[in-house]
C-alpha cells in the first residue's frame, strides 16, 4: 500500500497557564489571564471549543490537502500569562480540498502543550509551545485513490486574543506561524479559525494587558445602534514600575475619523501612580452605513514602556 504523510499544524488552542505554586503575586510586565476581573493568582481549569471549526492545510503536499474539524480542549490558566493544554480532541472532521476521500484518525501530538501570553508590537497573542515532550502538532491519516497517506505537522504558533462575551477568542490569523509538515516540508502547515476559551463556572475569563506597565483594553466594539455611542468602562491603569506619565491618547490608522477618544475626566490619565486607574471615553461617530475599524494609541509616556494599542470596531 502506498504511504505518504499529511497532517497539519497543531497549534490549536493554547489554553491556560502553568501554575507556579511557589510564585508570588509580584508585578508582571506583560499580558495576564483574569477571572472575574481579577488576575489569576494560582491555577484555574478552563475548557475551549472551536467557533465554527478549525481549518488546517498542508500547502506543500500534492493537492494541498485541507480539512476542518470541531475542536475541544482542556487545560488551565494561571499567573504570569502562562498556561497548559492537557487534552485536545478533534471531531466531525471534513475534507475541504485535496486528495483525501475519507479521513481516518486525527491525533494531538506531544501533549501537554505549554502556552504563554505575549505582547507583540502592542498586541496580545497566545503562544503554544513545546512543554518538554516535543513541539505541539497534529497527526492524521486519510484514504486516497493511491492508498493510505499519513502526516504530521508540528511547530510553535501564536494566535490573536479577543475578549468576548463568554470568554476569550484565540484567533489563528495571517500572523500565526506556519508549521513544519512531514509531507509539505518546512513552513507548509497553515491553521485558521477561532477557539473560544471558557471558565467552567461561568465566571468571566479575560486577557488583561500590561505590557511594561500600562494596562489597556484589548478590544472595544460598537456592534450597531445610534450613530454615536460612548463607552466609559475602559480602564487605563498602572501595573507597576512607579509613575506613568501619559502624554497623549488618540485614534490612529484605518477609519480613525469615524471614532473619537478622550479622558472621561480631563487630566485623570496624565499621571498614574502604581495601582491607580483612569477611564477613557470612546465615541462612534460614523455618519454613513458600513463597518469601520481603527485603533487607540497610547503614546509618549514615561515609566511604562509602549506604545500600546486598543482595537476599535463599529457597525452602523
Amino acid at each position: 500500500m502506498h504511504k505518504q504523510a499529511m497532517a497539519i499544524i497543531a497549534a490549536t488552542c493554547a489554553l491556560g497557564a502553568v501554575a507556579l505554586q511557589t510564585a508570588t503575586a509580584e508585578a508582571h510586565e506583560g499580558p495576564i489571564w483574569e477571572i472575574g476581573g481579577s488576575e489569576v493568582s494560582g491555577s484555574s481549569v478552563i475548557k475551549s471549543k472551536s467557533v465554527g471549526g478549525i481549518t488546517v492545510e498542508d500547502l506543500g503536499a500534492p493537492g494541498e490537502p485541507k480539512i476542518e474539524c470541531k475542536e475541544t480542549d482542556e487545560g488551565s490558566v494561571g499567573i504570569f500569562g502562562r498556561g497548559e493544554v492537557t487534552k485536545a480532541t478533534m471531531a466531525e472532521c471534513k475534507i475541504l480540498k485535496g486528495p483525501c476521500t475519507s479521513i481516518g484518525t486525527v491525533t494531538a501530538l506531544h501533549l501537554p502543550w505549554a502556552t504563554q501570553l505575549e505582547n507583540v508590537e502592542g498586541k496580545f497573542r497566545d503562544m503554544t509551545a513545546d512543554n518538554g515532550s516535543g513541539a505541539p502538532g497534529l497527526g492524521f491519516d486519510c484514504s486516497t485513490i493511491l492508498g493510505l497517506i499519513e502526516d504530521q505537522c508540528t511547530g510553535e504558533i501564536t494566535s490573536a486574543t479577543e475578549n468576548v462575551t463568554g470568554g476569550v477568542n484565540l484567533v489563528f490569523d495571517s500572523k500565526s506561524e506556519h508549521g513544519n509538515c512531514s509531507i509539505g516540508g518546512a513552513g507548509a502547515g497553515v491553521i485558521s479559525g477561532t477557539d473560544l476559551y471558557e471558565h467552567p463556572s461561568e465566571k468571566s475569563l479575560t486577557v488583561g494587558g500590561t505590557g511594561g506597565g500600562l494596562r489597556v483594553p484589548l478590544t472595544i466594539s460598537f456592534p450597531g445602534g445610534p450613530t454615536t455611542q460612548t463607552d466609559t468602562i475602559r480602564n487605563v491603569r498602572a501595573a507597576g514600575g512607579g509613575v506613568i506619565n501619559l502624554v497623549e491618547i488618540k485614534m490612529t490608522g484605518g477609519d480613525a475619523t469615524q471614532f473619537d477618544v478622550k479622558e472621561e475626566k480631563m487630566g485623570t490619565c496624565a499621571s498614574l501612580k502604581e495601582g491607580d486607574s483612569c477611564r477613557i471615553e470612546i465615541t462612534f461617530i460614523a455618519g454613513a452605513k458600513g463597518k469601520f475599524a481603527s485603533q487607540i494609541e497610547y503614546l509618549a509616556f514615561t515609566g511604562g514602556g509602549g506604545p500600546y494599542f486598543s482595537d476599535v470596531t463599529g457597525t452602523r
